[in-house]
């Protein structure tokens, strides 16, 4: 199955060397700006891919704060604010999940 939104290997690879550069500045900002460059077109199965594997871990994480504490703490959530880390090896992934929170 081809997808016609499909971006070559060559344009991928230009695009992450040029907003992508571990020696300067923030790591978060440099692959926004990667993604806004449109390399990876937005409707391309990739793009799809990434988009459902951030949702997948953050959506439960928030879904379980908000049952468990909002009634005695209720919070808002600072723009972003959150940051995901993953570990990869051999048998699992595992990821650890950050917030910064407001009280109202």
């Amino acid at each position: 199955m081809s997808d016609a939104f499909a971006s070559t290997e060559e344009t991928i690879t230009e695009a992450f060397k040029t907003h992508v550069n571990k020696e300067e500045g923030d790591i978060g900002e440099q692959l926004f700006n990667f993604f806004l460059a449109g390399a990876i077109h937005e409707k391309s199965k990739l793009m799809s891919t990434l988009k459902f594997i951030a949702h997948d871990v953050v959506a439960p994480s928030i879904h379980r704060l908000r049952e468990t504490i909002f009634d005695k703490f209720p919070y808002m959530g600072v723009n972003q604010s959150w940051e995901v880390q993953y570990f990869v090896d051999d048998e699992e992934v595992t990821f650890f999940l950050w917030l910064l929170l407001r009280c109202l």
